[in-house]
Order: structure tokens, then sequence, then C-alpha cells
């Protein structure tokens, strides 16, 4: 069961507007979703919309931050190399988590 402060909140308001499109199509406008899995990929534990120019190493540790107030889940977060950015890892606190460190950070070289 959630807390009672959790369905009593009033969702934001997310912007569908121009973003970086993978399928080249910068005609379409676009809108975000943050979805946390479960390690076996097919029960979806977190969603949440975002705006469609929202950069994913901008507000990755944010998220996990949410998913973890709302669950008392004891486990590792895997997220791929956008969170390895120095703004993320001030955030992550005492989260365990997995994730590949670009070769653009220079303690990684």
């Amino acid at each position: 069961m959630l807390p009672h402060s959790v369905c009593q909140a009033s969702p934001l308001p997310i912007s569908i507007t121009d973003g970086y499109s993978r399928a080249s199509r910068p005609d379409l406008k676009q809108f975000m979703l943050d979805i946390i899995g479960s390690g076996d990929g097919d029960v979806p534990l977190f969603l949440r919309a975002a705006d469609g120019n929202q950069a994913d190493s901008s507000v990755f540790a944010k998220i996990l931050c949410e998913f973890k107030k709302q669950f008392e889940v004891k486990g590792l977060m895997v997220a791929d190399s956008a969170l390895s950015r120095d703004n993320n890892l001030k955030v992550l606190g005492n989260l365990k988590w997995l994730s590949r460190t670009p070769l653009t950070i220079k303690q990684a070289k």
C-alpha cells in the first residue's frame, strides 16, 4: 500500500516538445518515459513521464532516489553509463548501484 501523501500528490505537467530523436525524426514532438524494471525485465516497478527534451544523465540519480523512497527494495540498481556523472554520484548517497564508467572520465583512463 502506498503512503497517503503519495496518493494525494498532484502530478506535475510535462512538456511535449522538440528533443533528440533516435529515429531521425526532428519533425515529431516528444515526451520521455522513465522506467525501472525488475532484474528479469518482466515487471515494471516504477514509471514516470518527463519532458521531451530531458537528458537522462541530468536526472538519473533523482529517479533512483524517488524509486527508493516509494519502495523498500533491497537490491542493486543497474544503470547505463549516463549514471556516472558527477552530479548524479553526489545524489546517490547510500544506494547500491552498478554502472559502466565511460572512458571520457579522466579517472577511468
